[in-house]
């Protein structure tokens, strides 16, 4: 039997025996039609069209990695471990001999007393080490540990890029060993966490500025004073706005034939402006650098046009196409002429209030960005991600409800 569902809010959490409920007690194995979701036991992109899904038999908490999984973890002598130290370019510190190919940072081998805080802090001053998985390798299971490295506090590790280190080596010496080898294929997956392993719960990658941290005349200037600041809404909006969080009645202009009525809160919401700020500063503080932006800033013509007459790019468009420096779309992703296959670590990405995906944010590592400096991910879209984990990890099933195409929907899906 087929129903319909429709839905009108961002996001609908159904409990398993609530949905089941709700769709009418379907049976396991039956099929639904929705004209705008689709659904899996995680999350799942919505497309435009209708689409048959079928019911699960069994909903279960997604099998990535809780978040609690990632988080500094206690040492455990009894587990053999490999240890990965990055530097801020997620470069790989690695040991190398005269007669042996490269190994991993520190492995339990060398010293099975010791633990991997305690190998991170000798080799780098690391205080901080993070569990993120296991690997096999040698018919034994080996716990994978990562950590921040300063390369400048030890000589003999000696540092390479994931591509690098991935692609044919010129000489045995730059080989990756068997064991280094094992762990780049666990860590593989994991990639796009590694800026943000040190964030907790309830901490966000960039918090909204209060009203007296704000920094507009960083982009209102001669150049864009018509495009940010108008007189009329300011007057408005000191009138009718009482506090940042609670609307007031609408402003009503009465011009006799044609009156128009305001609400008290209009304009660029938080996150918009937050990422407004931290592009124009970036643009500013950077002028010998190249400046990206992931794809458009905002939905808005003349704000991305004065970011570009300002020098920066975009590399990508909102529909996750690759451009050219001329602001063309390639012929492919693999075009050479694409800005994605043109990034150095001297580049700057600026990561845009819609966030990004988890894709993107592994392939930006692979080039070396470091791009939790210029993370300007919106908190609400970042609080949205962290609620659908949570509650896919207590068995519910997170619908999304969104255009699929859109930066923000693919994001959040991928989050």
């Amino acid at each position: 039997m087929l129903c319909s569902l429709k839905f009108t809010w961002n996001i609908t959490i159904n409990k398993k025996v609530d949905l089941q409920h709700n769709l009418g007690k379907q049976a396991p194995g039956a099929t639904v039609e929705s004209p705008s979701t689709a659904w899996g036991n995680h999350l799942v992109p919505v497309v435009d069209h209708t689409t048959r899904i079928r019911i699960p038999s069994r909903m279960e908490p997604p099998k990535e990695c809780a978040k609690e999984d990632l988080q500094a973890s206690a040492d455990s002598s009894s587990d053999p471990w490999v240890l990965l130290l990055f530097d801020e370019h997620y470069r790989i510190g690695c040991r190398s001999t005269n007669t042996q190919a490269l190994q991993p940072s520190a492995d339990q081998s060398e010293d099975r007393d010791e633990s991997p805080a305690a190998a991170a802090k000798r080799l780098s001053g690391a205080s901080k080490t993070h569990r993120i998985t296991s690997l096999s390798f040698d018919g034994r299971t080996y716990v994978l540990h990562v950590g921040v490295s300063d390369p400048a506090a030890d000589s003999s590790l000696a540092y390479h890029s994931l591509d690098a280190l991935e692609t044919e080596p010129t000489a045995d010496l730059d080989r990756p060993g068997p064991l280094l080898a094992a762990a780049l294929s666990a860590i593989s997956p994991h990639l796009h966490h590694l800026p943000y392993l040190d964030l907790g719960d309830h901490q966000y990658i960039y918090r909204f500025r209060t009203a007296k941290e704000r920094n507009r005349q960083v982009y209102v200037d001669e150049q864009s004073q018509s495009l940010y600041q108008s007189q009329l809404c300011t007057v408005v909006k000191a009138a009718r706005r009482t506090r940042e969080n609670s609307s007031g009645s609408p402003a009503l202009l009465d011009f006799g034939p044609v009156r128009y009525i305001l609400p008290s809160h209009f304009g660029f919401c938080l996150g918009v402006q937050n990422a407004i700020e931290r592009a124009y500063e970036t643009v500013a503080a950077y002028p010998g650098r190249r400046v990206f932006m992931l794809s458009e800033l905002i939905h808005n013509p003349y704000v991305n046009e004065d970011l570009l007459a300002r020098g920066l790019r975009y590399l990508q468009t909102d529909k996750g196409l690759p451009l050219r420096a001329d602001g063309a779309m390639t012929v492919g992703h693999d075009d050479p002429d694409a800005l994605w296959n043109q990034l150095t670590p001297d580049d700057i990405v600026i990561i845009p209030a819609f966030g990004a995906t988890n894709e993107d944010k592994a392939r930006l590592i692979r080039a070396g960005i470091p791009i939790r400096r210029h993370d300007a991910t919106c908190m609400l879209v970042e609080k949205v991600w962290k609620a659908a984990r949570r509650y896919a990890a207590e068995g519910y099933t997170v619908l999304i409800h969104g255009k699929s195409e859109h930066e923000e929907t693919k994001a959040t899906f991928s989050n």
